[in-house]
């Protein structure tokens, strides 16, 4: 209870066998809430939940919540956003039923392999939506240009996949390859996303030269269509003169940019916090910040130690070891709010017997049986020792209590209690426990973000290596689609915002998608190339491609930013970096690709 007595905790234990189902941990989570809900109206006492099964039940009960929440708003967007662009039905079903489609199957695989629902996979269907809807969109989009250019349906077609299917095939190939990565994490919950979505992608491409085709097809050669509403660069003249113009001061001006912002990387850090991951007005976030306020730190871990014996736990010198170190603890981590072990038992004990002894702890191992089972014998039926030392006697549990401190802290503090304990003892200690694996997890965070990053950038650059087969231009190729997670990342370290798994996630996402944008530009280019000057090619690729880059970004950047309304923080972190990071990279695209290109064409 707290030190004024106004406070106090009540600790509930599930037996291991049920304890270890988590359909009766969030059974029983959702059951307490319930209970104290009616204590609340009934005695006017405000009751707060926490501890790692209260964690470990919000996890699910929140992918679930944004399961219904996150579905229906990311249909309800996508539509209204489609029916506002192209004002017809047409230009609503095409894409929709790529969605559709690609959903459903990708569902399928995952529920023939296995998978269970979880924070990530819950957002499944926005990526499809997000993914599937970008091919759909570039290949409408172009058959509209042609159209309007005055072929019929069919020729406007067979043009519109002359010039689109090598793009679509190889933004697909990147965006399969950027998810594929996620794939090989050690998080479980990011490696099953990285395969459903990467099947999206494959799934989505091809769904696109099949389907879209065949609807296009069953209009009349004559059907009319109206230009793109919301934006309409089909007819805009000038744009390749003004890059040539200002190439130079647009290239230092993004230059400077970059390098400014690229030094706050060096703040960045990671953390893999599981109380950082919910929203101040969960359940769980507000109930563990209450009982750190008020009565003990809210983060447990579990110390096992190894007293390298049978019934060496009776030990009055390993006892006294313990206790040395949870005061020497005590003193190098501020953090830490309480300790507890078989240690205070017996302590507790030799304070009642004998009041009178020299010291708090037995010096006799007898003794220490003989307290223990006292003891024992007084605990309520079903309830043993067994859950603070083994039935051998070798090992001890103790539990710490912190305060919710960086990951990185913690997993310093745990290197240092094994490190005390083989150093300055002739015992060891492992640090286990659900918060400890938290702790642990951070490195599998940074693994995945550094090998999700390598990993898509090196198969992204030898595929555009041997497509493109111009080792000069490669560099043009990476600059625009790195440069804006070096930005992001530099603006993190900046507002002091940490790594944590949504953000590990959203480095491969966006160099998966952002380099689609750039893959569109080079092909156009090239093609354009080849029978105009540069001025002219440049006004040509925003005239038959731009409505498309920037529409698909803007529809990428409303079906994520939907992961902002998640009470799960990492999905709100992945959602502000994914959204910034695309459309950094679409003005990359668009203003400082041409003019690095303009530049090199002088040399």
């Amino acid at each position: 209870m707290s030190k004024d007595a106004k406070i106090t905790m009540i600790a509930i234990s599930l037996s291991e066998k049920i304890g270890s189902d988590e359909s009766v941990n969030i059974a029983v989570f959702n059951k307490l809430q319930e209970l104290l809900k009616e204590e609340t109206k009934r005695s006017g006492y405000k009751f707060y939940l926490s501890g790692i099964p209260a964690v470990t039940a919000s996890l699910v009960t929140v992918s679930q919540n944004d399961a219904m929440v996150l579905m229906p708003l990311a249909v309800v967007v996508v539509v209204l956003f489609l029916f506002l662009i192209f004002r017809s039905v047409l230009g609503v079903l095409i894409p929709s039923v790529v969605i559709v489609f690609t959903f459903l199957t990708v569902l399928s695989i995952q529920i023939l392999l296995g998978y269970k629902l979880n924070n990530f996979t819950v957002n499944i269907p926005s990526f499809i939506t997000a993914i599937a809807i970008a091919d759909a969109m570039h290949l409408y989009l172009a058959w509209i240009y042609y159209k309007l250019g005055g072929k019929k349906t069919k020729e406007a077609l067979t043009e519109a996949l002359r010039s689109n299917i090598t793009p679509m095939a190889l933004t697909s190939f990147t965006t399969a390859v950027g998810f594929a990565t996620l794939g090989l994490s050690a998080i479980e919950p990011i490696a099953t996303l990285g395969i459903a979505i990467t099947s999206g992608a494959v799934l989505a491409f091809i769904l696109t030269i099949t389907i879209v085709p065949a609807i296009l097809l069953t209009l009349g050669g004559n059907y009319k269509i109206t230009p793109v509403k919301i934006i309409n660069l089909t007819h805009i003249k000038g744009y390749g003169a003004f890059i040539k113009r200002n190439d130079k001061k647009i290239v230092v001006t993004f230059f400077v940019l970059i390098v400014l912002v690229s030094l706050g990387i060096f703040n960045l850090k990671v953390d893999s916090n599981s109380i950082k991951y919910f929203t101040k007005d969960t359940v769980v976030r507000s109930g563990a910040d209450f009982v750190e306020k008020n009565l003990t730190g809210s983060m447990r871990y579990e110390i096992i130690v190894d007293s390298q014996k049978r019934e060496g736990v009776k030990n009055p010198k390993f006892l006294e070891s313990i206790a040395a170190f949870e005061n020497v603890l005590k003193k190098h981590f501020d953090n830490v709010r309480f300790t507890t072990s078989l240690k205070d038992i017996v302590v507790r004990m030799q304070k009642v017997l004998n009041p009178d002894a020299n010291s708090s702890l037995p010096q006799d191992k007898n003794l220490v049986a003989q307290y223990l089972l006292l003891y024992s014998m007084s605990l309520p039926q079903g309830m043993e020792l067994n859950d603070k030392m083994d039935t051998q006697e070798r090992y001890l549990r103790l539990t710490i209590n912190t305060n919710i401190v960086d990951t990185s802290k913690d997993l310093v503090m745990i290197q240092w209690i094994k490190n005390y304990f083989n150093i300055k003892t002739p015992y060891s200690a492992d640090v286990q426990g659900q918060t400890g694996i938290f702790a642990y997890m951070q490195s599998s965070v940074t693994d995945t973000l550094i090998v999700s990053i390598s990993m898509t950038l090196l198969i992204v650059t030898l595929s555009m290596l041997l497509i493109f087969k111009n080792l000069k231009m490669l560099w043009l190729f990476l600059i625009p689609n790195i440069a804006p997670i070096i930005i992001v990342g530099g603006v993190m370290g900046l507002l002091g915002i940490s790594v944590d798994i949504g953000i590990a996630i959203s480095a491969a996402v966006i160099l998966g998608i952002a380099v689609d944008d750039t893959i569109h530009f080079f092909s156009k280019y090239y093609e354009s190339i080849k029978v105009r000057g540069f001025e002219e090619s440049i006004d040509y690729i925003i005239n038959h491609s731009g409505n498309a880059m920037i529409l698909t970004t803007l529809i990428l950047s409303l079906t994520f930013a939907l992961f902002g309304v998640s009470s799960f923080v990492p999905n709100v972190n992945f959602a502000i970096v994914t959204v910034s990071a695309l459309n950094i990279a679409l003005l990359f695209d668009l203003v400082l690709l041409p003019s690095l290109l303009s530049l090199l064409l002088k040399e």
